[in-house]
């Protein structure tokens, strides 16, 4: 063997026994990084059913979201133009009942706002 070839040996020893110090290194790291996974899982999972416990106390209380509220305002919307398209018709058939008539236009004209709250409230949350 030459002299050149037992410093080559000592090279690669070194970088072995360097390697096998980083891998040591490495195996820790991820050990700490699966104990803190597991951790983060189980906060998120508490925060789930806390999340989950508020929204059920919220119904209770009748506390809403914006987003709830939108939804609920939009259903009424859609509700009341169905009873106006039904009483166009009656108000063309019966033109001298007034009261019917002025009734009407004002709930057209209610229609019309709750819609335009419906529309702040979704470019609110958007």
């Amino acid at each position: 063997m030459t002299y050149s070839g037992l410093f080559d040996e000592k090279r690669k020893e070194e970088q072995i026994r360097k390697l096998k110090k980083e891998v040591k290194n490495l195996k820790e790291i991820s050990k700490e990084h699966q104990k803190l996974n597991g951790d983060l899982r189980q906060e998120v999972e508490q925060l789930k059913k806390d999340n989950q416990l508020l929204q059920e106390g919220n119904e209770v209380l009748g506390i809403y979201r914006e987003n709830d509220i939108k939804k609920d305002l939009l259903v009424i919307v859609k509700k009341l133009k169905e009873n106006l398209r039904v009483a166009n018709p009656l108000i063309k058939k019966y033109p001298k009942n007034v009261f019917f008539r002025i009734s009407t236009e004002t709930l057209a004209a209610m229609v019309k706002e709750i819609n335009n709250i419906a529309k702040k409230i979704k470019n609110r949350i958007n």
